[in-house]
């Protein structure tokens, strides 16, 4: 960053009168009630190129963190941070066109400025400070060229920078630079997009390095639409993607590129188009941290015999290469759905899939289900029932030591441990990543992984990335008894009636039963010279839910009792939550939502008990018609007889002022994280005050 000196403050001051002047719009008028102005004359019918609502804006930022590393008894090592940011730019609207509004037209927003930051350390008695300057540019533009004709071009570019909210954490300072460009091309039957996107991610904590993070990303994209007939549709598309990302505090960066090519068609047939034919095609090829190779062929067929009742029949072949193993399925299935009548709808489905791994180790399932659904309006409410049954059946053949899981989803959280379906994992294989496989989270920054006898158990981390409850994809590489044949039996019942007068209890209930035939012969392996030989694991779960809501326009409560009889991981809990909107009005509001959670777990793995509770306070209020004001107020207590004792506060509250032409946004938040004998605490203000200039370029007009 090129440091600022007086020569660039003296610029930007002397800049801006001229740029304000050149701002006021060709043709723009002073009021009437001030002074006529002479007629500008008309802007040229070839190039426009207007500034228009200029703004000078100052910003200010200090932040403050500290953080303690406890010991056996007292502190053993505590360290501060300290970060100062001034800020101070102008900005402008952009808009105009070259040769005509229809050939080439642009528009967008550009700031420019100066900034300076200081930032200072103190660790074990040592302190630190550095210093930084330099110029600062935002902006957002666009532009397209033959908007309205048959092949068209758009392209943009931005660059922006804000405040990234942490729950029980400091905020982070997220810079996002974006630029792309779309090609569009158009005829009577087809429509083509070529494109090209690129994007750089940086997010930094401006006290503490371990939490910045970048991530870098390309992606070239092809998408051809080819409408053939009124009843048939093909779509081709082709993505190269390259994903570059770092993680502070990480062991590993991540840097992965892919190629997927689809081919989508769709037919829709027979009277009326009542029939369906679908077909995928789809390869994908990944290469770096991530890679693998997949093939896939999916077509479908979709009979709609009746208005009330069809069927689907399904081929899907999947082919996989990844970390040194190649796997290959095929499965076959058939679904129907029966609407008996407006109240009762009736589904069955039956499968039948073959999967072979690399190294002979052949696996065969088949199965069924038969699912139920009613709903009819009663005299008090509506009566609701889903029910379904499920059995399965998994042979296993072959002499293959090892099989592969992709994909398998686990909603994670800190206080429930998920569990990895299958035993016996190789804890190296463990892979875990978000939906759109852009980030490989981290485990002992992100989660943890505990093993338990056969058994691998993932929990989130509060201070990670992952957020509570979300939904995670795991791949992982596990042992595998040669030989075993596994049934499965499952049952799910939801009943449930909501009142008219908002009372609505339910019952949930899941029941897995299964039962493992033990091979008969296991083959040795070298592991097993010195650990007993491993047999198949039967997963059994018979888990209760009952419970009841009670819902008002102003507030809601619920409360629910749990029993999770699990072969694994039983417990019993029972949970509370509510809402209440204390003030509703349309200039003032306060809103509070509690919950509180006891889980008692009772297994052979984990004899915890765990007690939370999760409070938000959220208020809002105009006071005047140009001042306002909003806070949020966050806390969580967790005690846990094994882990110890979590506390979380997160405070943040603004106040806003809008006058005239001036805007002023003063946001100040207090977070704090203690876990077991480690705190980490921290304070942020965040100042903004931004002036409209329009009105300058009004009274050089008058004078």
């Amino acid at each position: 960053m090129r440091a600022a000196g007086p020569r660039e403050w003296i610029l930007l001051c002397s800049l801006t009168p001229h740029l304000v002047a050149f701002a006021q719009e060709p043709g723009q008028a002073a009021p009437a009630e001030t002074l006529a102005q002479e007629e500008s004359p008309p802007a040229s019918r070839d190039f426009s190129l207007d500034l228009l609502d200029p703004y000078l804006e100052f910003e200010s930022q200090i932040e403050s963190r500290e953080v303690e590393f406890g010991g056996s008894g007292k502190r053993s090592l505590e360290r501060k941070d300290r970060a100062t940011l001034f800020a101070e730019s102008l900005g402008f609207t952009l808009d105009g066109f070259v040769a005509g509004p229809d050939v080439l037209r642009f528009e967008g927003d550009f700031q420019f400025g100066l900034s300076q930051a200081r930032y200072r350390e103190s660790l074990g008695g040592v302190d630190r400070t550095d210093s930084d300057s330099g110029t600062l540019i935002e902006y957002d533009l666009s532009l397209d060229l033959f908007p309205a004709q048959p092949v068209s071009l758009h392209a943009y570019g931005r660059r922006s920078r804000e405040r990234i909210p942490r729950r029980f954490l400091p905020s982070l300072v997220e810079q996002r630079d974006e630029a792309g460009a779309s090609l569009q091309i158009t005829t009577d039957a087809t429509t083509t997009d070529l494109g090209f996107d690129w994007s750089d991610v940086r997010r930094t904590g401006n006290v503490s390095q371990e939490d910045d993070e970048s991530r870098e990303g390309s992606r070239v994209h092809l998408d051809h639409r080819w409408e053939l007939t009124d009843e048939q549709r093909l779509r081709l598309t082709y993505d190269h993607d390259r994903d570059r990302s770092e993680y502070q505090g990480a062991r590993f960066d991540l840097d992965t590129r892919r190629d997927e090519a689809r081919v989508e068609h769709q037919w829709a047939f027979g009277p009326d188009g009542r029939h369906e034919w679908d077909f995928l095609v789809r390869y994908n090829d990944e290469q770096g941290d991530l890679a693998r190779d997949e093939i896939e062929i999916a077509p479908r067929f979709t009979f709609r015999h009746t208005d009330r009742f069809k069927t689907t029949w399904r081929y899907n072949f999947y082919k996989i290469d990844q970390d040194a193993l190649a796997t290959q399925q095929h499965k076959f299935d058939g679904a129907a759905a029966w609407d008996v009548t407006d109240h009762l709808r009736l589904t069955a489905d039956a499968f039948w899939r073959y999967e072979r791994v690399e190294g002979d180790l052949e696996t065969y399932e088949y199965g069924g289900q038969l699912g139920l659904r009613f709903e009819r309006r009663t005299g008090w409410g509506t009566f609701t029932a889903d029910g379904s049954v499920e059995i399965l059946r998994a042979e296993t053949t072959g002499s293959g030591p090892t099989s592969v899981v992709r994909g398998e989803t686990h909603a994670l959280d800190t206080v429930r441990p998920a569990i990895l379906t299958r035993s016996d994992i190789e804890r190296h294989s463990i892979r875990v990543y978000n939906a759109g496989r852009t980030r490989v989270f981290v485990e002992g920054l992100d989660y943890t992984v505990t093993k338990t006898g056969r058994l691998t158990f993932l929990r989130r981390i509060l201070s990670g990335n992952i957020a509570d409850e979300e939904t995670v994809y795991c791949d992982y590489v596990y042992r595998v008894p040669t030989g075993s044949r596994t049934d499965t039996y499952q049952t799910n019942l939801r009943v449930e009636h909501t009142f008219d007068g908002g009372l609505t209890p339910y019952y949930h209930w899941l029941s897995r039963k299964q039962f493992v035939n033990e091979p008969d012969f296991r083959r040795p392996f070298t592991s097993d010279i010195f650990e007993p030989a491993f047999d198949a694991f039967a997963d059994n779960t018979d888990h209760h839910r009952m419970g009841v809501r009670y819902e008002k326009d102003r507030w809601s409560m619920s409360g629910e009792f749990e029993i999770f009889n699990d072969s694994v991981l039983p417990y019993e809990a029972w949970h509370v939550t509510g809402q209440l909107a204390l003030v509703r009005t349309l200039q003032h509001s306060i809103d509070a939502t509690a919950e509180y959670s006891h889980y008692r777990f009772d297994g052979d793995f984990d004899r915890r008990r765990v007690n939370w509770i999760d409070l938000d306070l959220s208020h809002r209020m105009e006071l005047t018609d140009e001042l306002s004001t909003s806070a949020a107020l966050g806390y969580r207590l967790e005690r846990d007889s094994h882990d110890g004792t979590t506390h979380g506060v997160d405070i943040e509250g603004t106040v806003r002022l809008s006058r005239g032409l001036l805007d002023v946004e003063l946001t100040a938040e207090y977070d704090l994280l203690c876990i077991g004998a480690d705190d980490e605490r921290g304070y942020g203000v965040w100042l903004n005050v931004r002036r409209d200039l329009s009105d300058a370029g009004e009274r050089g007009a008058r004078k």
